[in-house]
């Protein structure tokens, strides 16, 4: 690296620090406009140490609910011992004729904060140049201290702004009109599963949603169902696996595209059909990321560089949530992974996407009666159940004699498995559940019974299930397709 680099001044305007601190001086109202914009006592925004500290007692002056003017001023700046050091009342005195009008406090308090982003950014780089040249450090810990304060230095420059209620029933009307038009709900991120789509619409952006499952259930191929049906609806999927390499997750792609795709031994015939399926596969705008130890901070850098040049037309889909690893300490699993499901929460927020996340449930999930009760299951649940605004569960609904006598009547090939998929929980509308059989050979679900938006009689679902396993011969094909 070159020095010259260090040998310029730190940006700063002086210019634009003093016509903030004059135009809070000729109208005590525009205090709240500065600190609006530059944050209640930022430590180093000013360049000038005599300008910080006035504008530090400024704000302890409004922080006590005091008149602000400039004799509470020149007090508070005695009474912390800072006026002698800024050079007297006369330095505050000066700054009255900094600007004529406070009209634009908010054009240069902006000034003012990019000045310090730009001086907060060059500090932080310092900072990561030393530690990589330490090498005390493992790199990923290095860059990802690094992102974390970029993150927190752009953040700054991000003040919330109140939107007029007037727009926004507007566009809940709108919404709802789209829905009546369309003669269904429809997000636009298409789940892929039939009786999903039913009950949510699909997956709604800046929100959160939780596919929860015991081991081999079909967690994976449930979120994978979603990337292939985004992915034929014009939108991207960027898929995080933390269990799988990315090849097999491809495989698993292929398996649900192809239903002629084989994955036993291969002959020379079958090599067509594994061709066509990868063939698909390319066309399909699906990008895979696998890790061993992935963090929350991966996904999220990952996830803020793929929305910058792609867009924000992406589920992001991560497999499964206690494989992931946090950044920092905590007392317990617990915490963690309730930090990670937050850190998956804000994330669709900001950058206004669907997030799917998988998850694990514990052994205790497979003693409950329904899907319903089993979100009380998730293992290591930290704030998942909190967090999340939707929740879907997947369970083996057929006790082991029932499933064996079912395919012994209707000839069901032994690598499908009943399961119940329930919304146990949907933040935006009302539950529902429904039978299925998840198709191991080909990852996909084929519903067999729909039971609608109540959960009045759940507990005796198991029972109900096995009569519908007549409905096979009259509702499942060989050819049936899930979306």
């Amino acid at each position: 690296m070159s020095g010259k680099l260090y040998d310029h001044a730190p940006p700063q305007n002086i210019e634009a620090e003093r016509s903030v601190l004059g135009a809070m001086l000729i109208n005590p109202d525009a205090v709240h406009q500065a600190v609006d914009v530059l944050g209640h006592k930022r430590e180093g925004v000013f360049f000038h140490p005599a300008h910080q500290h006035i504008y530090e007692a400024a704000c302890g002056v409004v922080e006590r609910g005091e008149p602000f003017d400039i004799v509470t001023l020149l007090g508070e700046l005695a009474s912390t011992g800072k006026l002698e050091e800024i050079g007297g009342a006369v330095t505050v005195s000066d700054l009255v004729g900094a600007v004529p009008t406070s009209a634009n406090i908010r054009y240069y308090a902006k000034i003012v904060l990019e000045c310090w982003q730009h001086r907060a950014g060059i500090e932080a780089a310092t900072q990561a140049a030393a530690a990589a040249y330490s090498g005390e450090e493992e790199p990923s810990k290095v860059l990802t201290a690094l992102s974390a304060q970029c993150e927190a230095i752009i953040s700054a420059g991000m003040r919330d702004e109140q939107e007029p209620l007037e727009s926004l029933t507007n566009r809940v009307v709108e919404k709802f009109e789209a829905i009546a038009k369309a003669g269904r709900r429809d997000t636009g991120f298409p789940t892929g599963i039939t009786g999903l789509d039913r009950i949510l619409g699909g997956f709604e952006r800046e929100t959160l949603s939780v596919v929860a499952a015991r081991p081999s259930v079909g967690k994976t191929a449930a979120m994978l169902l979603t990337a292939v049906a985004c992915a034929r609806a014009g939108k991207h999927a960027l898929v995080f696996s933390a269990e799988m390499a990315a090849d097999q997750v491809a495989q698993r792609i292929m398996q649900s595209i192809d239903e002629e795709f084989s994955t036993g031994n291969v002959r020379e015939t079958d090599l067509l059909k594994i061709r066509r399926a990868a063939e698909k596969l390319k066309a399909l705008p699906i990008h895979i990321r696998d890790r061993a130890g992935m963090s929350d901070k991966y996904i999220e850098i990952e996830t803020r560089r793929f929305v910058e040049k792609h867009g924000r037309d992406v589920v992001v889909i991560a497999d499964y949530l206690q494989l992931l690893k946090a950044e920092g300490k905590f007392r317990s699993r617990y915490e963690e992974v309730g930090s990670i499901s937050a850190r998956m929460k804000n994330m669709g927020r900001m950058f206004n996407v669907p997030v799917l996340v998988g998850a694990q449930l514990n052994r205790e999930a497979e003693a409950m009666s329904s899907g319903y009760h089993m979100q009380a299951a998730l293992r290591e649940c930290g704030n998942i159940e909190q967090d999340a605004d939707v929740i879907i569960i997947l369970n083996k609904v057929m006790l082991e004699h029932q499933r064996k006598e079912v395919e012994k009547r209707h000839g069901v090939q032994d690598w499908n498995e009943w399961v119940e998929v329930t919304v146990a929980k949907y933040r935006n509308g009302q539950t529902g559940h429904f039978s299925a059989l998840f198709d191991k050979h080909r990852q996909r679900f084929n519903e067999v019974g729909y039971s609608g938006y109540s959960q009045r009689d759940v507990d005796a679902k198991r029972e109900t299930v096995y009569d519908q396993a007549h409905m096979i011969e009259d509702t499942y094909e060989e050819d049936d397709q899930p979306f």
